[in-house]
């Protein structure tokens, strides 16, 4: 927490460097010069500022997601229009555009990246993969796929490497990325109890190279199959088993066709706060401050409250006979070990080298 505070201070006194340059007529950055921006700020530790932004400027944010309405996703972005306002006594004004209301995930990044969009809210790690930091997809190779070893490495220094990439890379800087999804979890119409039981089995994955490379390593049958037709597929016995977080295979009643849960699985994902960069650095050192310690509040209650919301989830569907299936540690070790090994022969193709040594290291730091 130290090492973020310290860094954050840098930022501040970078800015606070800028401006004293624009008003001695120096050659001060403008704000179509990407600077550091704020991805080392975020500590979802950290205590309010205390910050006034009462007598700033009033600036007005867009806040886009493709989530729906009734997410708790747009529930705490709500959170963080609401607290924003208060906190800056007005002067940050968010408005919410849930639902994909400014269009898909692709678009918003693109009006994001060029000032069109202010803010957007979506998968960290497969959209920096998208914008070139191929690194960040070693994260589905089972390195890292509970929320506890997630957490750890969103706040590791390999972490904001990627994150300064895909700044740099965009102009997008990211000003929070707790916001922890549940654990991936597998549900078939047989139990999976170890990883012999998994050889042959037909799963659902999607049209993604390495998706089906890491299937198909655990002994699984990999089938492509589109979101919208995994339920009928399940029914039909196109597949024996799918796979997605623990809410997701409840809210799209998976476990009607398939009703047992393999308690494990390959990833974690996360979301991340973007912001465009221009955008926020022409807000106030006291405005920036009260923004990103919105975003990191808003994303544990997020956390929280879908931990919580979840098991409702599981305690609803055990009810109705589902059964949560566990592998023996030496099963979930050997399924660890083998995704991992997978990963490595990736590097120097996909992956640069060493990544997967680097990102353990991380996480036993």
């Amino acid at each position: 927490m130290e090492r973020k505070l310290e860094r954050f201070l840098a930022l501040v006194l970078a800015l606070a460097m800028v401006l004293a340059l624009s008003a001695c007529g120096g050659d001060a950055k403008t704000s179509s010069d990407p600077p550091a921006g704020p991805p080392d700020s975020k500590d979802s530790g950290s205590e309010a500022s205390g910050s006034d932004a009462s007598g700033d400027p009033v600036v007005t944010l867009s806040f886009g997601s493709t989530s729906s309405a009734e997410d708790l996703i747009t529930q705490a972005m709500n959170r963080v229009a609401e607290t924003c306002k208060e906190k800056s006594g007005g002067s940050i004004q968010i408005t919410v555009y849930p639902a994909s209301q400014l269009g898909d995930a692709t678009a918003q990044l693109e009006s994001l990246s060029t000032g069109g969009q202010d803010m957007f809210i979506e998968s960290e790690a497969s959209y920096m993969q998208t914008y070139g930091i191929a690194d960040a997809g070693v994260c589905s190779f089972g390195v890292c796929n509970t929320q506890e070893k997630l957490s750890k490495l969103t706040q590791s220094d390999l972490w904001a490497e990627w994150e300064q990439q895909f700044l740099d890379t965009t102009g997008i800087a990211t000003i929070s990325n707790n916001w922890i999804r549940q654990m991936t979890v597998i549900c078939s119409k047989k139990p999976l109890r170890s990883v012999e039981d998994f050889k042959g089995v037909k799963i659902r994955t999607v049209s993604s190279e390495t998706t089906i490379a890491v299937y198909n390593a655990l002994g699984f049958s990999s089938t492509p199959i589109s979101f919208s037709e995994v339920y009928l597929s399940l029914q039909q016995g196109v597949v024996d088993a799918t796979f997605g977080t623990q809410d997701n295979v409840y809210t799209n009643s998976f476990y009607e066709q398939a009703p047992y849960i393999l308690q494990w699985g390959p990833s974690c994902t996360n979301l991340g706060v973007w912001i465009n960069n221009g955008k926020f650095s022409s807000m106030t050192e006291a405005q920036q401050q009260i923004l990103v310690e919105a975003c990191n509040e808003a994303g544990q209650w997020y956390t929280d409250s879908a931990n919580e919301q979840t098991q409702g989830y599981i305690d609803d569907m055990i009810s109705k006979n589902v059964e949560l299936v566990y592998l023996s540690e030496e099963d979930e070790a050997y399924a660890n070990d083998t995704l991992v090994e997978l990963a490595r022969s990736y590097e120097g193709s996909k992956f640069s080298d060493g990544i997967v040594d680097r990102l353990l290291g991380e996480l036993d730091s």
